[in-house]
């Protein structure tokens, strides 16, 4: 998504997060020896980055993300009451 803490990003959409998914575990299945994939306990988690607000948040996580990395919407208030707000509306949004 655009993002104003890099404004000349490409933005890819909550689309890619699912293809991202999808190469992490065949790269770990690739690159792990024997058979079966990878051991038990061997993650790479997905994190959404770029322009993640409460508008989108949801979506990414559907989609597939295990994080979301967000500055701008959390940094946008000019009061910390308005932080908190911001992160409490970030996180209602999420699902269950």
């Amino acid at each position: 998504f655009a993002t104003s803490t890099k404004p000349a990003a490409a933005s890819a959409g909550v689309a890619h997060l699912g293809e991202m998914r999808q190469w992490v575990a065949d790269e770990l299945s690739r690159r792990t020896p024997g058979p079966g994939g990878p051991a038990p306990g061997v993650v790479c988690p997905v994190v959404a980055i770029g322009g993640i607000a409460p508008a989108n948040a949801a979506a990414c996580v559907e989609a597939g993300a295990d994080g979301l990395a967000v500055v701008s919407a959390l940094l946008a208030p000019a009061q910390p009451s308005g932080v908190r707000e911001a992160a409490a509306a970030l996180c209602g949004t999420l699902p269950a």
